[in-house]
């Protein structure tokens, strides 16, 4: 495994989305909720928008495309079982507790965040400076 520079900002948003999230579930007032819904929208634009980016920071040229169809299949994988977990996740409780068990399942995602942002810091931690090394020493080689 290799630390893209993109890692702790991912972590960034992440960890800072993970509380938007939770408030998002669990919040009653109705302009706390449109506050908290468009925070982790912010915070999730950190983790998006250098997933791409990371990707090619640590994946040789050859492999690239390969690499995004893998990653693309397994989000999409993700993103279509999340409906199903959620909804079982909310009829759990009873026909009346659905609506205070679907918060609740909501607010769970940010438990989801917080472990890929352990693990980005993981990685951070265990790969950051054998990557730099490695960097500084191919930059000084192409010179």
């Amino acid at each position: 495994m290799s630390l893209s520079r993109t890692d702790p900002f991912k972590a960034l948003g992440l960890t800072a989305g993970a509380g938007f999230i939770f408030l998002t579930g669990t919040t009653r007032v109705v302009s706390s909720l449109v506050l908290a819904m468009t925070i982790f929208g912010f915070c999730k634009s950190f983790y998006d928008a250098n997933i791409f980016a990371s990707l090619y920071d640590v994946i040789p040229p050859r492999a690239r495309a390969t690499a995004a169809g893998v990653m693309n299949a397994v989000g999409w994988l993700g993103g279509a079982c999340a409906p199903v977990s959620i909804g079982w996740l909310a009829t759990r409780n009873g026909p009346d507790r659905e609506v205070a068990s679907l918060s609740d399942a909501i607010a769970f995602g940010s438990v989801i965040y917080l472990i890929g942002a352990a693990l980005l810091v993981l990685a951070i931690v265990c790969f950051a400076k054998r990557d730099i090394l490695a960097t500084r020493q191919r930059s000084v080689t192409a010179n």
